[in-house]
């Protein structure tokens, strides 16, 4: 059997030593919706900006996206870098088309700050967005498609934690009850929206999965996104 060198040795009772101290890497900071209801709920008091996160939505239901852009929103201005990573099939790209200039405007996003990669199989969706995550100038990646298999999310779980980066996966299809994702959202449009926002930027918000918190869960709010400000709102909040 291989001896391991002097520096290896050293380099474990370092590690050790890093763990037994509290010494090991600084924690990661946590994105605040800004709704008290929502971040008491999450871990640090808000999102992590260095994990996946798993949001379900049904097909064809563009509300999601504008709660997704919503969220690069706060993660942008959460870790000071502008720029997002969006992978996706082509075909997707075809049924749903590129993303509105505008509309990103509205969420104080600039279009040219965003990166879309189009791939032909999920397998080349799964690996951009590892590519992605091991970048420290992106805020966020988002990939979308089927559910994500367990051993896909683990894959990217490791890699937003090793890059610093938040990893965004969308659903469009039921998820399994074994999750990779720190957190587990589902999200759909609001048949009424919060006093003050209108019912294009307003959603229906159920947290089903958070690390760390079981006794409380599913939740449910209905919030919506105030352009002007930046931030979102909570109904009867």
């Amino acid at each position: 059997m291989r001896v391991p060198s002097a520096a290896v040795l050293a380099d474990l009772r370092r590690q050790i030593g890093a763990l037994e101290t509290g010494g090991g890497p600084p924690a990661a900071p946590a994105i605040a919706f800004g709704l008290p209801a929502i971040d008491a709920l999450l871990p640090g008091g808000g999102l992590s900006a260095h994990a996946l996160h798993e949001i379900v939505a049904a097909p064809g239901d563009g509300a999601a996206f504008g709660f997704v852009m919503a969220l690069f929103s706060r993660f942008a201005r959460g870790v000071r870098r502008p720029w997002i990573l969006w992978c996706r099939l082509g075909r997707e790209g075809q049924e749903s088309g590129l993303p509105y200039g505008p509309g990103l405007a509205r969420f104080g996003l600039a279009p040219e700050h965003l990166i879309l990669v189009e791939a032909e199989r999920p397998a080349e969706v799964l690996a951009a967005m590892e590519e992605g995550l091991r970048c420290p100038e992106l805020a966020a990646v988002l990939g979308e498609g089927a559910a994500l298999p367990f051993v896909a999310g683990l894959r990217l779980q490791r890699a937003a934690e090793t890059g610093g980066v938040a990893a965004l996966w969308l659903n469009r299809t039921p998820p399994p009850p074994a999750c990779a994702a720190v957190s587990r959202w589902q999200v759909q449009a609001a048949t009424a929206p919060p006093e003050g926002v209108e019912e294009a930027l307003s959603w229906q918000l159920t947290l089903w999965r958070c690390r760390g918190e079981n006794k409380s869960l599913p939740c449910q709010w209905r919030i919506g996104w105030r352009a002007e400000e930046r931030s979102f709102a909570l109904q009867n909040g």
